[in-house]
């Protein structure tokens, strides 16, 4: 895994306002009481003032429909980090629940993965699997994470879903790089408009595979990694 820190953010638009459940915090320890607190059924959407929240450990998300975003709308000025590659802290959300949206803020520092449904062996900055369907990846900014974005796993599927409008790019700084995109087992699974930009030595950009990954659909502009030997998608069908 690359030493450097990955960035993956949501962009948001527009400055949206609260609605009527709704909790906002302004501190790493408050958003983790808001998290247990909407686990426990209290308040589904968690609001972040504008400012960096500093982790001492993931945060667990066990219910369903849980929504966590910035305030401002502004995907810069509200930052989720952890404590870096060697830290403590392997993802900034580990979610256990359906629903769940995160949006106009960006996610770093972390050992492992922004998001993900289950802790496991895969090094993709956004990771969906095990079962999980109808997944929406959208407008993330993805840099120097060994994998960018990923729907399935041999063994362990996704149905369904669009990966679209996303920027991936990882430098020749060194560290392991990988595929920019990959279904895997991931039936109808479509993915459109995204860029993937590689400065190192790994052919692919984006990659369907196994037989399992029936009735996907890519409309794309990208840039290849550097060595590839064109811009079309890999199907790997081992």
């Amino acid at each position: 895994m690359s030493n450097l820190p990955f960035i993956c953010a949501v962009v948001g638009a527009a400055l949206l306002s609260a609605p009527a459940r709704a909790v906002t915090v302004g501190t790493a320890a408050e958003l983790a009481a808001a998290v247990a607190a909407a686990n426990a059924g209290g308040d589904p959407e968690i609001l972040l003032r504008d400012g960096t929240y500093t982790l001492d450990d993931m945060l667990w998300i066990e219910a369903a429909g849980v929504t966590v975003r910035g305030l401002s709308g502004n995907r810069d000025a509200v930052v989720i980090r952890g404590r870096g590659m060697g830290g403590g802290v392997s993802h900034v959300f580990n979610v256990n629940g359906s629903g769940f949206t995160v949006r106009d803020l960006t996610m770093r520092d972390v050992a492992h993965h922004a998001v993900q449904l289950q802790v496991d062996v895969a090094q993709y900055a956004v990771h969906f699997w095990s079962g999980s369907r109808d997944t929406l990846v959208e407008a993330n900014l993805v840099v120097n994470c060994d994998r960018g974005i990923g729907f399935g796993m041999s063994g362990r599927g996704h149905v369904g879903g669009i990966i679209r409008n996303n920027m991936i790019y990882h430098d020749a700084g060194g560290g392991f790089a990988d595929v920019g995109i990959a279904v895997e087992e991931a039936p109808g699974a479509q993915v459109y408009n995204n860029t993937v930009f590689g400065e190192h030595d790994y052919p692919n950009a984006i990659e369907y595979r196994f037989p399992e990954t029936t009735g996907a659909g890519t409309i794309h502009r990208m840039a290849v990694p550097e060595h590839a030997p064109g811009p079309e998608p890999s199907v790997r069908p081992e």
